[in-house]
C-alpha cells in the first residue's frame, strides 16, 4: 500500500504544479470581475401592470441566480397599448436613441407584438447589430422573411385549445362560449390565436366573440346571458371607445357582473373572478426568458421557439368551483386549487366533544364571573383612592390642568386653570369654544393646527401661546397634553395642562432688545474702523460733482456757452449725487437700530456691497481682496444687515490678522458656493497669522479676544446672529498659512430644488 500512495501524492503534486504553471491561470484571475452584460427588455404595456410586473421580478430572480457573469437589466415600459399613435412611437424613438447612444445593450428583449414591430422597424437604427429577441402571442406575423439574422422570435405559448376541453369537461351541458377581448394589437393578435385554437369546437358550442364593443356594452352583455353559457376572458387593454384598461382590474368587474362562470388565460387572473383554466405563468416566462437570455449571452446560437407546455399550468380558484357548483372530482389530475376554505368538520370536534366542551365552558365563565364581581370591588376601592389623590393634585398642582370630551365639547378647567387667566371657579365655561375665544388672534391658527396633528397622526402635543385673562391682557402659557383613541384611531378624550411662562417670555423679549443693543453697538464700533474708508466713498463722488461744477461754471461765462455741454456736467452731478447718496444709504442701513426683517436677498450684491465698504482699509494695507462668488448662487433668506455685519466682521478680523502676520502672502479670498442642497456657504481666507489650537474652540466665546485692543465681542455676536439665522459658523486652519472662517445661510424656499 505504501508505494500505491507515494504514487497518488505524487500524481496530485504533479497537478498542482502544473496549473500554477500554466499561463491561462493569469487570464482566469482577469476574468474574476467582467464587466456586466447590459439586457435591454421593452414591454408593450405601460408600468404598474401586473403581468409584465411579475414577469420583470422573475426574470430579474432568475438572472441574478442562474448567470455565471453580472447581468444588468434595464426594463423600459413602451405603454403603446393606450398610445398606438405614430407621434408618440416616434417620441418614443427618440427617447430610446438618448437614454441608450451611450449606453451599450448586448442584447434587447422584445416582449409583446407592438415592442417586437418597434425593434424590426428601429433596433438596429437604436442599438445596433445585438441578438434581439422577439416575444410575442403569435410568430405567424414575424416570418422569417422580416426577421434579421441577430433576431430569433418566440411565443409566448398560450394554449387555448386545452382550456376549451376542459370547459367541455367540466360543463358538458354548456352550448355557448362568449370570448371577451380588446381592440389593442396584442388583444387582436390573443384573438387571432383563440379563433384559430377553438375551431374544433365549432360542433360543439356556438361561439361568439365580444371584443368590437365598450366596456360598457361587454358587461351589459355578459350580464344578461342565455342559460348554459360560459365566458373565457382573454385580455383587454383597450375597448372599442379607446379606453385604456388593465386585463386584470377588467376581470374583475366581469365577474361580478356575469350570470355565467368566467374562464381566464393567465395565472393573474385567479383570485379575481375567473374560474380557472390551462393558465400562462407570469412567474415561469420570466425564468424562460431569463434562460434564453444566459443562453444566448454565452454565446449560443439564436433558435426560434415556442413556450407551449411549459409555461402553462391547470390552476383553479376554489370559491369559484363553489359558485357555480363545478365538481372539484371533476379537475384534471395534478389540478392546483387556490383559495381553499377550511371545511366546518374539519375545525370542529365531534359532538360529543362538543358537549363536553360546552360544559367546561359554562363552568369556566360562573367562575369567571366571581373572579370579575370580586375584581371590581377592588377596583372601586381603587378608584376612589386615585379620584383622592387626583383631587389632591389637581388642588396642590401649580399648572393648570384640563380635560376634553371631543365627541361632546365638554371641556374640565381645573380651578386652578381658571385662576391663571384671572376667574373664579364658576365663572369659566366648561367648552371648547370659551377656550378657543380666549386664545390671541395671532395663536389661533397654529394652537388649532397643533391640536389636529396631534389627533390625527399623534404628533406630541407642546405649544406656546397667549390667553386672553378676564382683564383683558394676554399672558403666555406652555401647554401640554395627550390623547386617547379608539380601536378605529378616533380620538376619544384629550387631557393636559397649561403653565404660566409669562415672565420666562418677557425675560426673552429684554435678552433679545439687549442682544439687538449689542449687535448695533458692534456694527457702529466697526463703522469707526473703516472711517478713512467711508470717508473715500463719499468724497469720490463729491469730488467729481464738485469737477463738474467748475467746469460748468466755466463754460457759463462765455459769451455763447455750449449748452449741450453745460448739459452733459449737469448730468455728471447728478449722477455723483446719486453715488453718494447711496453710498450714505448703505452706511444708514448698517447703523439702523431697528427690528431686523428677514426677506429673500441676492448673495452677491449684499457682499459686494461690504467689500465697497471696505475698499479703502483694504488699499491703505495694501491687500488683494478677490472674490470668488459662484455664478448660479440660488437668494437667500435672511437679515440683510445683519448678515453684513457677519461679513465685515469676518472681513476686518481678516485684515487684522494679515497686518499681524508680518511679510508675505497678503491675500483675502471671500467664497460663496451651495455646497450643499439648502444652504449657501460664505467663507473668508486670510493669510494672516492663523488660529492658534488651543484658541480655536474659545475664540467663538464673548469677551475672549487674542487682540491686546480687542472687545471680544465680533466672533461672538456673528456667531449668535449665524445661529439665529438656523445657519453655523467655524474656522479651520488653512494647509500653509491663515485660517478660513465659514458660515451657512438658508436658501429661501423658493429656490429650493
Amino acid at each position: 500500500m505504501k508505494p500505491l500512495n507515494i504514487f497518488k501524492n505524487f500524481v496530485i503534486f504533479s497537478i498542482i504544479a502544473a496549473a500554477s504553471l500554466w499561463p491561462g491561470a493569469d487570464i482566469l484571475a482577469q476574468d474574476k470581475n467582467p464587466a456586466p452584460k447590459r439586457v435591454l427588455a421593452i414591454f408593450v404595456f405601460k408600468k404598474g401592470m401586473p403581468g409584465p410586473y411579475r414577469i420583470e421580478e422573475s426574470l430579474r430572480a432568475a438572472l441574478a441566480s442562474e448567470s455565471s457573469f453580472p447581468i444588468e437589466l434595464d426594463v423600459e415600459y413602451a405603454d403603446q397599448s393606450r398610445f398606438p399613435e405614430k407621434t408618440y412611437l416616434s417620441k418614443i424613438i427618440d427617447l430610446y436613441q438618448y437614454k441608450y447612444s451611450k449606453r451599450k445593450v448586448d442584447l434587447g428583449l422584445a416582449i409583446g407584438n407592438e415592442s417586437a414591430d418597434l425593434m424590426l422597424e428601429h433596433g438596429e437604427a437604436l442599438f445596433g447589430d445585438i441578438p434581439v429577441v422577439l416575444i410575442t402571442a403569435d410568430r405567424k406575423n414575424l416570418p422569417r422573411s422580416r426577421l434579421k439574422p441577430n433576431m430569433v422570435s418566440v411565443e409566448m405559448g398560450f394554449d387555448f385549445g386545452k382550456t376549451g376541453s376542459l370547459i367541455q369537461d367540466l360543463l358538458p351541458k354548456t352550448k355557448n362560449l362568449f370570448v371577451v377581448s380588446g381592440t389593442s394589437l396584442t388583444d387582436r393578435k390573443l384573438k387571432d390565436l383563440t379563433v384559430e385554437a377553438l375551431a374544433e369546437f365549432d360542433g360543439r358550442f356556438a361561439i361568439q366573440y365580444l371584443d368590437d364593443l365598450s366596456l360598457e356594452d361587454i358587461l351589459l352583455k355578459v350580464a344578461r346571458l342565455p342559460k348554459d353559457s360560459v365566458i373565457f376572458y382573454l385580455t383587454l387593454f383597450r375597448d372599442a371607445n379607446g379606453q385604456s384598461f388593465v386585463p386584470r382590474d377588467i376581470v374583475d368587474e366581469i365577474s361580478e357582473k356575469a350570470n355565467a362562470p368566467t374562464f381566464g388565460v393567465m395565472d393573474l387572473y385567479l383570485g379575481h373572478g375567473i374560474v380557472g383554466g390551462n393558465l400562462l405563468s407570469a412567474g415561469n416566462q420570466g425564468k424562460r426568458y431569463a434562460e434564453i437570455v444566459v443562453k444566448t449571452l454565452k454565446g449560443e446560437p439564436l433558435t426560434n421557439s415556442k413556450f407551449m407546455g411549459k409555461g402553462n399550468q391547470m390552476m383553479f380558484d376554489w370559491r369559484q368551483l363553489k359558485r357555480w357548483s363545478i365538481d372539484e372530482d371533476r379537475l384534471p389530475a395534478g389540478s392546483i386549487v387556490r383559495y381553499r376554505e377550511p371545511s366546518i368538520w374539519a375545525n370542529h370536534k365531534p359532538e360529543v366533544v362538543a358537549i363536553i366542551a360546552f360544559l367546561f365552558i359554562e363552568t369556566s365563565l360562573i367562575i369567571m364571573l366571581w373572579i370579575q364581581i370580586k375584581k371590581r370591588r377592588q377596583a372601586e376601592i381603587k378608584t376612589h383612592k386615585s379620584e383622592e389623590r387626583y383631587a389632591l393634585a389637581v388642588r396642590g398642582s401649580a399648572d393648570g390642568l384640563w380635560d376634553w370630551k371631543t365627541l361632546s365639547g365638554e371641556v374640565f378647567y381645573a380651578d386652578r386653570f381658571k385662576e391663571l387667566i384671572g376667574y373664579s371657579p364658576d365663572e369659566f365655561p366648561g367648552t371648547f369654544d370659551s377656550f378657543r375665544d380666549h386664545l390671541h388672534p395671532e395663536d389661533l391658527d397654529a394652537t388649532l393646527k397643533a391640536i389636529e396633528q396631534h389627533h390625527q397622526e399623534r404628533v406630541p402635543y407642546d405649544v406656546e401661546y397667549r390667553l386672553r385673562t378676564k382683564s383683558g391682557e394676554y399672558k403666555w402659557f406652555r401647554a401640554r397634553g395627550q390623547a386617547i383613541w379608539d380601536e378605529h384611531g378616533k380620538t376619544l378624550r384629550m387631557a393636559g395642562s397649561i403653565q404660566d411662562i409669562n415672565e420666562r417670555k418677557q425675560m426673552e423679549k429684554k435678552s433679545q432688545s439687549l442682544r439687538d443693543e449689542l449687535n448695533h453697538m458692534s456694527r457702529v464700533l466697526s463703522m469707526g474702523e473703516i472711517g478713512a474708508s467711508l470717508a473715500h466713498e463719499i468724497n469720490q463722488p463729491l469730488t467729481a460733482i464738485r469737477s463738474y461744477a467748475q467746469a460748468a461754471q466755466r463754460l457759463l461765462v462765455d459769451d455763447t456757452p455750449d449748452l449741450d455741454k453745460v448739459g452733459k456736467m449737469l448730468a455728471g452731478i447728478v449722477t455723483g449725487n446719486r453715488q453718494a447718496e447711496e453710498v450714505i444709504q448703505r452706511i444708514r442701513m448698517l447703523m439702523k437700530n431697528e427690528q431686523f426683517e428677514r426677506s429673500r436677498m441676492d448673495v452677491k450684491t449684499f457682499i459686494k456691497e461690504v467689500v465697497s465698504l471696505l475698499s479703502r482699509n483694504v488699499e491703505e494695507h495694501k491687500l488683494s481682496l478677490r472674490l470668488d462668488l459662484d455664478a448660479e448662487l440660488p437668494q437667500v433668506f435672511g437679515d440683510r444687515v445683519q448678515l453684513q455685519q457677519v461679513v465685515m466682521n469676518l472681513i476686518i478680523n481678516g485684515l487684522e490678522a494679515i497686518n499681524a502676520g508680518g511679510d508675505g502672502l497678503r491675500e483675502l479670498v471671500v467664497r460663496a458656493l451651495k455646497d450643499a442642497p439648502d444652504v449657501v456657504t460664505i467663507s473668508v481666507q486670510d493669510s494672516g497669522i492663523g488660529i492658534d489650537e488651543k484658541n480655536k474652540d474659545r475664540i467663538f466665546d464673548a469677551f475672549f479676544s487674542t487682540k491686546s485692543q480687542g472687545m471680544g465681542m465680533g466672533l461672538s455676536i456673528s456667531r449668535s446672529i449665524i445661529e439665529e439665522h438656523g445657519g453655523r459658523l467655524w474656522v479651520t486652519q488653512n494647509p500653509v498659512r491663515g485660517a478660513t472662517f465659514s458660515f451657512t445661510v438658508p436658501i429661501h424656499k423658493e429656490d429650493l430644488r
